[in-house]
């Protein structure tokens, strides 16, 4: 680590099936990994740096910031809003 630089958190290696939107349509994404942090997802059409995203998974409600991206991955963090739906959409 180097110095001044923040532990990274403990990340749980995953393969979710999940959609995303932006400021288009829902498209799918397959999430890679998840820690308190953020997300690792991969997609066909990744946003950009600094974008809004809304994912969906399961009951679950993530809005997060794209923090980086590469190829098919981004990482998304800096949770916006963390929301459980209490019935499926």
């Amino acid at each position: 680590m180097k110095i001044n630089q923040k532990p990274r958190a403990q990340r749980t290696s995953v393969s979710l099936p999940a959609r995303m939107r932006g400021d288009w349509e829902w498209i799918g994404v397959e999430i890679r990994n998840i820690s308190s942090s953020g997300i690792m997802a991969e997609t066909s059409a990744p946003p950009t740096r600094g974008k809004y995203i809304e994912i969906r998974f399961g009951h679950h409600i993530l809005i997060v910031v794209v923090v980086w991206r590469c190829g098919r991955v981004t990482i998304a963090s800096e949770f916006v809003l963390r929301r459980k739906l209490t019935s499926p959409t």
